[in-house]
């Protein structure tokens, strides 16, 4: 392997994109998906008991049991777009991976994850995962690499820098 090897994505997500990685992210956090669903079990609740004893419950009901099923969606929606946001502000952002890590600037800040600290490489869809945390990853978009084999250049940069999980 060549140890000069540099492979950059630099973009702009858009907000599919974000949601698309929340959701992912969400997907593998088993108490996020609990703490997800309590709202909307509320409202099956509500609703099978409007639907079993119409006359013993208040007039309020159905309105709670709407908001119980739209909350949780409405909050993971809104706080995707407050993220989108924020990284729309930041504007351009530039990943580089390379023997030492993963240097990330925009416009605003610069950083470096160095590959001891990643604990995970991963796809998923049309996105590029790099978990620095058990439930916290950075995200690139597949569309962000010119090159077609990037990804596995990636993986094989994250696994020669000793990321214990890397892949699927």
């Amino acid at each position: 392997m060549n140890t000069t090897q540099r492979i950059e994505a630099s973009f702009s997500p858009s907000f599919r994109e974000r949601i698309s990685a929340e959701w992912s992210l969400l997907l593998r956090n088993p108490i996020g998906l609990i703490a997800m669903l309590v709202f909307p079990g509320a409202g099956v609740l509500l609703v099978s008991l409007l639907l079993l004893h119409p006359d013993k419950v208040a007039n309020g009901t159905w309105l709670t049991a709407l908001i119980a099923f739209i909350f949780s969606p409405a909050m993971f929606f809104f706080n995707s777009y407050r993220a989108h946001r924020v990284m729309q502000a930041q504007g351009l952002f530039t990943y580089a991976f390379d023997q030492e890590g993963i240097h990330i600037s925009t416009p605003l800040a610069q950083s470096l994850q160095r590959w001891p600290a990643i604990i995970r490489v991963r796809t998923s869809g049309n996105l590029l995962f790099v978990y620095f945390s058990k439930r916290c990853a950075y995200f690139v978009p597949m569309r962000a690499f010119v090159d077609s084999d990037a990804v596995d250049a990636i993986e094989k940069l994250a696994r020669a820098g000793g990321v214990p999980r890397v892949g699927a």
